[in-house]
């Protein structure tokens, strides 16, 4: 009878709702979340059902309908999870975007990807029997995934799929609904996936073309492939009898697909080899495999070849149609804005013609109004009218005057009326400007000479060679406004520029910048203006120059890149031993004094040291071409040119040569607040971590002593902004807890170095002078203070850990304080060293004492804490009894809350408990009369009856965001 009604009971829970009288404040979720475990640069994170990007950062749990954004230059490493076990891994590089169609563990685990373009590395371990399924969806596949590694891309311009499998089964299928083509795809194999509108779709299968494979992935992809090695390694053996080709061409391939790749990515400068041994000693240590590094190429038959230039080919007119699609669009575009220019000339001169016709009209109403008027009368007339044509004019000339000239840039009575007339509409405050440093080293704004008109859509224009940024203002003129602002990359993509303070603000980088501007023309016409930004290469004092560098017997010719202060660069292999420059003289110059400076790279911290004294020499103007000694790691050349009587001309300019093969390996790459603020490196370079109390609000990042890298810019992950560096200093607002950074240094060959650095701003616990936590991997964590605590509750700080089953918490504790670290289990000492077995429960709270006084707690959890669901929560009644727990729906069908029946029999309370950490858990009954009694939830109940509680579980990192579960209790009584 008892089966009956649960039975009973949970059909009508499914389909009716439960009374209306439960909060709605949040939802259960399904268990399987994904992870943001690593990340670099830009990575945007829209939430499902929301409309706004919000910046993502390490540990984020990401839900079914997320949208992920990683951006240029950057970089996530995504981890599967199912409640507190780990499988599937996702490296998504950089400039792609994908959403999750779908996570659930229900029946099984089902991962469902989307990725609309770019590119990622996947590890697939979820798949254990019939009813699990990873699939990966792009515009032009539908890939499902058998327990494998793979590699897919989209090509942000004609949309193909190009999958490449290292271990397992993939089956992919093509998008059309129509007449689907499926292929099986097996390890060494690439499969290219096109949709043609004309010729439907196809998928065409050929042996991974290396070259091209290397050339479409990035760092964060090599690194991943070499990551999953020994996996692939695993894996191929266990399945290489399943595999349909068993001869031995194809298992040759199969053992020397790893270091096939390592070595395309080597010879490419994708990876070094530094990096390389690193991380295949990080597999061998944990898989025991043993990865052969000297089989560097896959063997290929005559036929294999054949298909894979078949391959080039289909991605080649995929292109091509692409492109002349993509041309007729702009053409189609162009039209439809030259349409509505004409458009809204007719409309200006139909304007023009109507306005001509009632100045017409008026001028002889008002002559016919003057014949009828007296002499006298007529004099009147025109005095009054002279008098208010006086007053309008001093009203247009005053300060007050809407258009105001006050911008500089142009000379007093030139293009206006004089100093009565009206002040001309362009002036300073329209266009570009760019900011520069002058022939005395100041810094300076100055506008540039272009003149925008809506019939012209591409402008160029030079900028000294020490330009620093340039400003574009919110109009080009009277009649053009700015929409937005994009300045292309240096590859393939825009980037878009904030509006601030009116001005859209551009570093000027590279030697030419190019800018893309959307325009809207008399308020109506919208247009795209394309301006390139070019820094003049040639110094004062020259009117041109040309260069080469000698690497082993062939000469190379190349341009410097221009850096701020009159400076020069440009990096050359180890092999270049000779710089040729070959000079034109400006009038007036006599000679150049050159000295040179040899420098080689101290290995020991990164710095600099001259390796002999300075040479000096002259190069006449009469000298056609100049052999300089390029040979050491850094070479700098300081130029002064002078007339015939030993003058100085112009400011001077210096040229640096670097060796781009050095190893620059420092401790302390950069100074924080002069020095002030000490950092030091994690677990793998280049990390570093710093702590500062929440009195500094911010940070400055300048030159260390030495080292041939300056500030450059700054991303700041937490807030989603990237600083430029003024005057080589970059200066960082910080927020109160962990600011993860990112800090670019430049050399003047235009060389970066990045260093992840994590700031944390919190004042520690009174007595604690340092902390930090490690886990049994030696990675390092940080705690993180706890938002919207409970008034009075004491301070809680928490980290969020991949493994709670082992940490490493270590403290520096004041002279002369004696601290305790307390829980259930009993009081701890606090050394400098402990070490916690904590059992791998999902969370753990401990209080600091100092002596009788609380004075923190620290809470360390579990990455992607598991919901409430009928595995983790029971209810016992007479401390014995084990009551059924049955979860029930709302009318869309979701995961709502419970339902717990009790033996009508018994008169007993009835106990809840939690056999996972859920964050701060509150239990609220509804009707009156209901008490409970700690520590376990105990719940009285006055008489038999139906009884309504709600389970409230708070984010343990933030108080007052938390998810409401209703219970219904049938207590003595039936459903």
């Amino acid at each position: 009878m008892r089966k009956h009604l649960i039975r009973l009971l949970a059909i009508l829970l499914a389909v009716l709702p439960l009374l209306g009288v439960w909060a709605n404040t949040g939802s259960a979720a399904t268990s399987r979340v994904a992870v943001v475990k690593e990340l670099k640069g830009s990575v945007k994170v829209k939430k499902a059902g929301g409309s706004k990007e919000f910046t993502a950062f390490a540990k984020m749990s990401l839900n079914e309908g997320d949208v992920l954004s990683v951006g240029s230059g950057s970089s996530a490493v995504l981890q599967f999870a199912n409640g507190t076990s780990e499988d599937d891994k996702m490296t998504v590089a950089s400039n792609s975007t994908l959403t999750f169609s779908k996570l659930s563990s229900k029946q099984g685990t089902t991962t469902k990807v989307s990725l609309f373009n770019g590119s990622a590395w996947v590890d697939v371990k979820s798949i254990e029997n019939k009813d699990d399924e990873f699939s990966l969806e792009t515009p032009t596949s539908i890939m499902g995934v058998r327990g494998t590694h793979l590699y897919v891309s989209v090509d942000p311009v004609t949309g193909a799929t190009r999958l490449m499998v290292a271990a397992g089964v993939v089956t992919a299928q093509t998008t059309d609904s129509s007449n689907p083509q499926t292929e099986n795809v097996y390890p060494t194999e690439r499969a290219l996936a096109i949709h043609d509108l004309l010729n439907g779709s196809l998928i065409s299968i050929a042996q991974v073309d290396l070259e091209l494979l290397i050339k479409q992935s990035d760092k964060s992809i090599i690194e991943a492939i070499l990551k999953a090695s020994g996996e692939i390694m695993k894996e191929n053996i266990d399945k290489n009898g399943l595999y349909p080709d068993l001869s031995e061409h194809f298992e040759n391939n199969l053992n020397n697909l790893i270091g096939a790749i390592v070595a395309a990515a080597l010879e490419a400068n994708k990876i070094d080899t530094k990096r390389v041994n690193e991380i295949i000693a990080e597999v061998m240590a944990n898989t025991g495999m043993k990865i052969d590094l000297s089989k560097k190429a896959l063997e290929l038959t005559d036929e294999e070849k054949a298909k894979q230039e078949n391959q080039k080919k289909l991605e080649r007119e995929a292109l091509e149609k692409a492109l002349d699609q993509k041309k007729r669009e702009e053409q189609l575009r162009d039209q439809q804005a030259e349409l509505q220019k004409k458009l809204q000339e007719q409309r200006e001169k139909q304007q023009k013609e109507k306005e001509k016709a009632l100045e017409e009209s008026r001028k002889k109403a008002l002559e016919e109004y003057e014949r009828q008027l007296s002499e006298k009368e007529k004099q009147i007339f025109e005095e009054e009218n002279n008098k208010r044509n006086k007053e309008l004019q001093d009203q247009l000339a005053s300060p007050s005057a809407t258009n105001s000239g006050s911008g500089g840039g142009g000379s007093s009575g030139s293009g206006g009326t004089g100093g009565n007339g009206t002040v001309p509409p362009t002036d300073s405050s329209l266009g570009v400007k760019y900011y520069y440093y002058d022939a005395n080293s100041n810094l300076k704004w100055n506008k540039a000479a272009i003149d925008f008109k809506p019939e012209q859509l591409n402008y160029e224009f030079k900028v000294p060679g020490n330009t620093l940024k340039a400003a574009i203002a919110n109009r080009l003129a009277v009649n053009i406004k700015v929409e937005s602002v994009k300045v292309f990359s240096g590859i393939e993509f825009y980037d878009t520029v904030n509006l601030v303070d009116e001005e859209y603000l551009i570093p000027l980088d590279l030697n030419t910048t190019k800018i893309e501007i959307k325009v809207l023309i008399n308020e109506t016409i919208t247009k795209y203006f394309t301006v390139m930004l070019t820094k003049d290469p040639t110094p004062v004092g020259l009117t041109s120059l040309t260069q080469s560098y000698k690497e082993d017997s062939d000469w190379y010719s190349f341009d410097w890149m221009i850096n701020s202060g009159n400076t020069y660069g440009y990096s050359v292999s180890s092999s270049g031993t000779q710089l040729k420059l070959d000079w034109t003289f400006a009038s007036g110059v006599g000679k150049a004094v050159v000295k040179h400076t040899k420098y080689a790279l101290d290995g020991r911290n990164g710095q600099i040291i001259p390796i002999e004294d300075a040479t000096t020499m002259d190069i006449l103007n009469d000298r056609e071409a100049v052999l300089l000694d390029i040979s050491n790691d850094v070479d700098v050349f300081e130029v002064q040119l002078k007339n015939a009587s030993g003058a100085s001309i112009g400011p001077g300019f210096t040229m640096w040569v670097i060796d781009y093969d050095l190893d620059i390996y420092s401790d302390k790459p950069f100074l924080i607040n002069g020095d002030t603020v000490s950092y030091e490196r994690e677990n793998s370079e280049p990390n570093f971590y710093a702590n500062v109390n929440e009195s500094v609000s911010s940070l400055q990042i300048t030159q260390a002593e030495g080292l041939i890298y300056t500030p450059y810019k700054a991303i700041n992950y937490r807030s989603g902004t990237v600083i430029n560096a003024t005057n080589g200093k970059i200066t960082i607002p910080l927020q109160e807890g962990n600011n993860e950074l990112r800090i670019v240094l430049k050399n003047t060959a235009g060389g970066t170095m990045d260093y992840e650095l994590t700031v944390s701003r919190l004042n520690l616990p009174q007595g604690i002078r340092a902390w930090s936590v490690t886990d049994s991997d030696d990675r390092n964590y940080h705690w993180e203070l706890a938002a919207n605590q409970p008034s009075g509750a004491i301070k809680r700080y928490y980290i969020m850990v991949d493994d709670v089953s082992f940490v490493k918490m270590k403290f520096t504790v004041a002279e002369g304080q004696s601290l305790t670290l307390t829980n259930s289990s009993g009081a701890f000492p606090i050394m400098d060293m402990q070490t916690f077995d904590l059992g791998g429960k999902g969370g753990y709270t401990y209080t600091v004492m100092n002596g009788s006084v609380p004075i923190a707690e620290l809470l360390i959890i579990k990455v992607g804490l598991p919901t409430l669901n009928e595995d983790n929560l029971s209810f016992t009644q007479g401390g014995s009894t084990i009551l059924q727990t049955i979860p029930t729906f709302d009318s869309n069908q979701l995961p709502n809350g419970f339902a717990v029946v009790s033996d009508t029999s018994s008169t007993e309370p009835i106990t809840m408990k939690l056999e996972a950490y859920l964050g701060d858990i509150a239990v609220f009954p509804v009707e009156t009369g209901v008490t409970l009694n700690s520590p376990y939830f105990t719940m009285n109940f006055p008489a038999p009856g139906i009884y309504h509680v709600n389970i409230r579980a708070h984010d343990p990192t933030n108080y007052e965001q938390y998810v409401i579960y209703p219970v219904t209790i049938y207590y003595g009584v039936s459903p």
